[in-house]
């Protein structure tokens, strides 16, 4: 077939000429942007004869073949025929036309992924031998295989499984989703006869360039000129001019720029580097080459630390899979561009490419944004062969060599290298950057004295943060539906954030790896419990971890969680980033005032706010900050201080409350009651009725309980509490701890001056149970206990039927809900969610409506029925909503069934790998003993 609309791609350049290198398209540029090819799959799914598929893709996500996950097909599983790993193969054919202006120009076709062994053809002639590797660059000289006056027929083989053992035990033999196909784009480029191929760059934050400058064609006695640019294309120094011998195949040039800005991943600075191949005395002989770099000088110093421009830096990272659900692994250049803001969002300045190395406009994003980039060369557990493995590192350092954002490269992953290649990637590399072997299996866990050891829990951290090998995990606190990431980070980064042996590490994993099944409807597909391990879900859904993260990795830290009695608008600070100075972040500070539970309108009142630049305040150091409040700002509900980087992005928003018991909960009292009324008692089927104005509580004669409450004749089920709610884990399920709460051995109902008091008392762990029901309609519950000791769950909750319920809303940090360990990404606000039953690893809807919810001085509860809040009259940390759901294969925790209720002590979750109490002291069971007492006022409220 022949093209219908040709894309003509002119490299980027500052002055158009045709000196410069010309590439022409074949495929589309990515996921969003495809061409048809013809396409004849050998098995599987819609095989067996020619239609049409879209280049670049995955051929599962186009309807053709068989689904595969990597680690259900590991040799040491014993399959059957049926399991056998799928080994269908893909047949391509493309006819295009070269533009005519490329007579007596080198011509090659270039492939930038392709699943897995790939054969080409032009015009029935190999191209050149088959390339064996999924995630790298190739490209052949088809010159000579060209027809310039007709169209030219290409054919590719591409063979889902390698001929080559090394290949499929490095890439396809993974804990990840496989794929087949062409899945990354393939395009033309043209040349002069003389031609500069590429150049290996090295550029030090003094200003010193050097660059290898590699040459094509064959070379007659020229000239090469080197000249350094801003990206604005203003000149940087004097072209620099440096002979090149004919017949050379490599030429060195160097350069001096005086005070670069250098580029760190908090100063992105970006220049560029202008070569031109002179041949002749005018410009048709000449060849001009661009190369974008950054001025950055990396370190490792053994036993001390990791430095980028002399500053010892910690990475706050994350593992990264090229993925989307309804493409696999081909993406846009949308896509690579959020992930790059999202990770930056997050506060997060490290990536690593597990375990491939991904698109290259994935790494341009992040030398323009600013992230440390770990690039690995493929092998999860399994290693390349000598000769292949030296052939995908030459190409993977030629293609990436240049990105200042890359600083190490990973030979694989845990255990997944040849040694034999170590020293390969610096044959290709001028930086000579480090070399890491990521996650060992086995001694020795240090190589060239960094020790990349993975999900080791607290106590080992503890251990190796304290060296003598620099401790950088490239995998730890590994996610699994809501757990790992933040869930015990905030213990950990005290260690790995902080000790002079830690340089940080990085999260696994980024997303949850779900795939959209083209045989199933769309269902998304996370293979169990082997893929949802992100912080996000699989379309990016922000989940809880993901503003924990935020929070802690901020570069700015307000160490105060609550406002001292005597706070004067001072608050310390502490700088955490690498290179900056405080005087870069501006803050903004703003007094709100909130309404009680009830009101339609004026949820939120905006008092007062300021702005100001941060102070004098060196990278790492510790300090003040002045707010400049208003005399009256005690009468507002809650201060918030947000701040702000040079781009103005959010950094992280903290906020303080000061007013506690009534005076938080019911700013001039509750907003939708009724006038005071008189409060009058009955008794009736065993139980005793308390009823004022629109407002009825039922309290169960037998038990002391509350049976039920009514708004206008209405019933509303809330019932069966107090209930003493009390267990202790046991690896990841829960078991009653402590006394009985009781029988009930007296229910007494008395008055106390207009209101009525029906108190409870009991022969077990509970004490006494007061209820206090006042003429304004409010019912005041005060509860006392025995703390039973060594607990994970403690608190008293009641039962509400969950089918009823509709929404809820609140005044306290949100939006996510909170474990023991994972306490930190909230902020104080008044809001609201719709009713979900998000279940990990099947449904992705956040935020959560179930769980602990911490900081809160009301929440209302939306039902079928009606609607009442509970108002946090008593100092409980906590407010719990049902037991959080957790995914139905392997979940990380096994919760016992709650309904809603206030908490003194609520559960750690664990990750992957750990439960709680090995991922920090946050996640530790907690000893309450002796007398524990409560309060909780209960409110009906009118109806939006």
């Amino acid at each position: 077939m022949r093209l219908s609309l040709i894309t003509l791609l002119v490299a980027t350049s500052l002055a158009a000429s045709s000196a410069e290198t010309e590439s022409l398209y074949l495929s589309g540029r990515g996921s969003d942007d495809t061409v048809q090819w013809d396409f004849f799959c050998t098995g599987g799914r819609n095989s067996g004869f020619w239609t049409k598929i879209a280049v670049p893709s995955c051929w599962e996500q186009q309807g053709f073949g068989t689904y595969e996950y990597g680690v259900e097909f590991r040799p040491s599983r014993r399959l059957t025929q049926q399991q056998k790993a799928p080994d269908e193969k893909g047949l391509y054919r493309r006819e295009f036309t070269v533009p005519v202006a490329w007579r007596g120009r080198v011509v090659r076709i270039v492939f930038e992924g392709s699943m897995t062994d790939t054969e080409v053809r032009i015009n029935g002639q190999l191209a050149g031998p088959v390339h064996q590797g999924s995630f790298y660059q190739f490209k052949y000289d088809i010159t000579d295989k060209l027809k310039q006056d007709g169209p030219n027929l290409l054919e590719v083989t591409v063979s889902k499984r390698s001929a080559n053992d090394s290949v499929n035990g490095a890439e396809r033999i993974g804990d990840y989703w496989n794929f087949g196909g062409i899945f990354r784009p393939v395009r033309l480029e043209a040349m002069p006869a003389q031609f500069i191929d590429r150049v290996a760059i090295d550029a030090k934050a003094d200003g010193s360039f050097a660059a290898d400058v590699f040459l094509g064609g064959a070379q007659p006695a020229s000239e090469l000129i080197l000249q350094l640019r801003r990206t604005d294309g203003a000149a940087v120094g004097e072209p620099v001019k440096q002979a090149v011998p004919a017949g050379a195949a490599q030429v060195k040039v160097t350069a001096a720029a005086k005070d670069p800005a250098a580029w760190s991943a908090e100063t992105p600075h970006l220049y560029l580097a202008e070569f031109t191949l002179r041949t002749g005395a005018i410009a048709a002989g000449e060849h001009r080459f661009t190369q974008r770099f950054g001025f950055r000088t990396f370190e490792h110093r053994a036993g001390d630390g990791l430095y980028v421009n002399g500053k010892k830096i910690i990475m706050r990272g994350v593992n990264r899979h090229s993925f989307w659900p309804e493409t696999g692994r081909t993406l846009s250049h949308a896509r690579n561009r959020e992930d790059v803001r999202l990770m930056k969002e997050a506060n997060m300045n490290a990536v690593r490419m597990s375990h491939y190395p991904p698109d290259a406009e994935f790494l341009d994003f992040c030398d323009e944004a600013g992230l440390y980039v770990l690039n690995e060369l493929g092998g999860w557990q399994g290693d390349y062969d000598t000769p292949t493995g030296r052939k995908l590192i030459a190409s993977i350092v030629a293609r990436d060599v240049n990105h200042p954002s890359i600083l190490l490269w990973d030979n694989g992953n845990e255990g997944g290298w040849n040694p034999e290649n170590d020293d390969e990637f610096a044959r290709h590399d001028p930086q000579k950057r480090p070399v890491l072997h990521p996650g060992p299996l086995s001694p020795p866990f240090s190589f060239r004295g960094i020790n990349t050891r993975h999900y080791r829990d607290y106590d080992e951290t503890a251990k190796f943060t304290d060296g003598p090998d620099i401790f950088m995990p490239t995998e730890f606190l590994h996610g699994l539906f809501d757990g790992g990431h933040a869930a015990g980070l905030d213990d950990y980064w005290k260690l790995m954030g902080e000790k002079p042996h830690a340089a940080g590490g990085f999260l696994w994993v980024w997303a949850d790896e779900g795939i959209a099944r083209t045989d199933e409807g769309g269902r998304v597909d996370v293979r169990r419990d082997l893929g949802p391990d992100g912080i996000l879900g699989p379309h990016g859904e922000k989940e809880g971890s993901f503003s924990a993260i935020k929070d802690i990795w901020s570069p700015v830290q307000i160490p105060l969680t609550e406002l001292p009695a005597d706070f004067n608008g001072t608050l310390p600070v502490r700088n955490r980033y690498d290179h900056l100075n405080l005087n870069t972040v501006t803050f903004e500070w703003r007094l709100l005032r909130y309404a009680p539970p009830g009101p339609l309108m004026l949820h939120r009142t905006l008092v007062n706010l300021g702005r100001f630049t941060g102070p004098d305040l060196g990278a790492k150091a510790d300090g003040e900050l002045k707010l400049a409040l208003p005399a009256d700002w005690r009468e507002s509900d809650v201060l918030l201080l947000t701040a702000f980087d040079s781009q103005d992005r959010d950094i992280w928003t903290w906020t303080w409350r000061w007013k506690s018991g009534a005076e938080a909960i019911g700013r001039g009292g509750p907003a939708t009651a009724m006038p005071a009324g008189t409060v009058a008692t009955t008794e009736e089927s065993g139980e005793v009725v308390v009823s004022v104005g629109r407002n009825t509580a039922r309290f169960s004669k037998a038990t002391g309980r509350l049976a039920a409450l009514e708004r206008d004749g209405r019933k509303i089920s809330l019932a069966n509490g107090p209930r003493l709610t009390a267990y202790q884990r046991t690896e990841r399920s829960f078991a009653p701890v402590g006394a009985d709460a009781g029988k009930l051995t007296s229910l007494t109902t008395t008055r106390h001056g207009d209101a009525v008091v029906v108190t409870a008392k009991y022969d077990g762990a509970f004490r006494e149970v007061r209820w206090k029901v006042s003429p304004d309609g409010d019912v005041r519950l005060d509860y006392e206990f025995n703390g039973p000791g060594l607990v994970d769950i403690l608190g008293v909750d009641f039962d509400y039927p969950e089918e009823k319920m509709r929404s809820k809303e609140w005044l306290g940090n949100g939006p996510y809900r909170v474990w023991a360990n994972r306490l930190r990404g909230g902020w104080i606000h008044r809001w609201d969610t719709e009713y979900n039953d998000t279940i990990p690893g099947i449904s992705w809807i956040y935020p959560e409506f179930k769980g602990w919810f911490s900081r809160w001085d009301w929440m209302a509860f939306t039902t079928t029925e009606g609607r009442f809040a509970f108002l946090n009259d008593g100092g409980q940390p906590y407010v719990g909503v049902y037991s959080p759901r957790d995914g139905k294969n392997n979940p990380v925790l096994n919760l016992p069934r709650l309904g809603l209720g206030v908490y003194q002590v609520i559960t750690g979750i664990g990750s992957k790998t750990a439960v709680p109490s090995l991922t920090g002291p946050q996640g530790r069971s907690q000893d309450i003993s002796g007398p524990v007492k409560g309060s909780l006022i209960i409110r009906l409220l009118d109806q939006h």
